[in-house]
């Protein structure tokens, strides 16, 4: 089990990422239009609110591994999987 400082630090990096991605989400739409340099630095940017939500992911799935039953379990898994590629994802395209 992670230790409790260790919880509330990754629960606050992925609020923080969670934050930057709400705000960088409607820019790069906005820019993926126009296709300009802006719109590769902001999805750069993006990056960084990808790994404190998947660390973040990573803790609560510790959090819970006791009392959870089967459905939350593969729920938990399909939702590591789809953030790690999309972490990937987007690290290859920018």
């Amino acid at each position: 089990m992670p230790s409790s400082n260790f919880v509330r630090w990754c629960g606050l990096a992925a609020m923080l990422g969670g934050v930057l991605g709400i705000v960088l989400g409607p820019i790069l739409a906005h820019l993926w239009a126009n296709y300009s340099s802006a719109y590769f630095t902001c999805g750069r940017l993006y990056f960084l609110s990808l790994p404190p939500e998947l660390v973040a992911l990573h803790v609560l799935r510790k959090l819970r591994a006791g009392g959870s039953g089967a459905t939350e379990r593969w729920g938990f898994r399909l939702s590591l999987v789809g953030m790690w590629l999309m972490t990937l994802g987007v690290f290859a395209d920018y």
